[in-house]
């Protein structure tokens, strides 16, 4: 059974904020920024230029900074830490020999990509931190001065920023999800596009998304973010018709399973946007919003609960971030 169109039809921001009042945590602060990549345009934000803590999506910016500014004196730094640690996986990182017990699979990149691509897919918070010091050591720069520097470098704003390591361990960092959305912005139109996305942990990967499907299985690429009260998650969604970056954040939250509830709605929700309008146009929608079923369609929640489901069809390739071997599990559906 077909869920009913509401008659009214609705603009995405409008949407996508009323989702955000439906789902947001309760008595939590939600920032957010999507940035359509082929319009070159915020199609949606709220409180976006707003700094909060951004617990592992800092990350973005150390490995971001260190893959521009790549050279053979952070290699040595990297390794020289990793023979020395007692964790056995930073090891096994730097031998050879051992790398393949780890179930990863690293791209092929500079020498020492794969301590990057294991920071933002395992969210390493030693390296990462081990990685912005062997930047600032080789720039004589503090961590706030060199993130500055190269914000600034690309035209990315950074309204309220402040790096106290390169991690997003302490509480005290601030970071705005447009500074975020922006930056993935520029990634993407730059030579490191490729370098950069195969950092990005995708749903059902030996990563920190292992277990977070998010309703679009492999149309995402994302960065998650988690320290106590801060839920976060900055990345790309591989829509039908365009490639959207996006930086969700939320502070003073408790539940982690109601702040990626809000995070998958607000996904799901672009997504068939995107199938119904593509870059404009009106989406109509419901205010109770959208969920993946457990048979991987979209479903319908409305007052009566979910179980209202569309029907499956699938999906156009359209984007570098998807391709035809790597179809979600449970393909996105649209309603009729």
């Amino acid at each position: 059974m077909c869920t009913p169109r509401p008659e009214k039809q609705v603009d995405l921001p409008t949407f996508l904020d009323k989702l955000v009042r439906g789902f947001r945590p309760e008595s939590s602060c939600v920032s957010l920024a999507i940035v359509s990549l082929r319009g070159d345009t915020t199609v949606f934000g709220r409180n976006e230029y707003c700094a909060l803590v951004p617990a592992s999506n800092l990350k973005l910016l150390t490995t971001a900074c260190a893959l521009e500014n790549w050279n053979d004196s952070i290699v040595p730094a990297i390794e020289t830490r990793l023979r020395k640690s007692k964790n056995k996986n930073h090891r096994f990182l730097v031998d050879p020999a051992k790398v393949e017990s780890l179930h990863m699979c690293f791209p092929t990149g500079p020498a020492g990509y794969r301590y990057v691509v294991w920071i933002n897919h395992q969210s390493d918070n030693r390296m990462a931190d081990w990685l912005l010091d062997a930047r600032c050591k080789d720039t004589g720069s503090k961590p706030q001065e060199l993130i500055e520097h190269y914000l600034d470098a690309h035209g990315i704003p950074h309204p309220g920023l402040k790096i106290l390591d390169g991690s997003g361990r302490s509480p005290d960092n601030r970071v705005a999800p447009i500074t975020l959305a922006k930056l993935l912005q520029y990634l993407y139109r730059s030579e490191l596009q490729d370098l950069f996305l195969h950092t990005l942990p995708e749903p059902g990967s030996n990563s920190t998304l292992a277990y977070k499907g998010l309703g679009l299985g492999h149309r995402i690429r994302a960065k998650t973010g988690y320290i106590k009260g801060t839920f976060a998650l900055s990345g790309y969604l591989s829509a039908e018709n365009d490639t959207f970056a996006f930086s969700f954040m939320v502070n003073n939250c408790e539940s982690g399973r109601s702040a990626y509830r809000l995070f998958t709605h607000l996904l799901l929700t672009l997504y068939h946007w995107d199938v119904e309008n593509g870059i404009s146009g009106n989406f109509r929608g419901h205010s109770k919003g959208f969920f993946s079923s457990p048979a991987g369609h979209l479903c319908f929640h409305g007052p009566l609960g979910p179980g209202f489901s569309g029907f499956s069809v699938r999906p156009r390739i359209s984007s570098r971030l998807a391709t035809k071997s790597s179809l979600p599990n449970g393909r996105p559906v649209r309603l009729c």
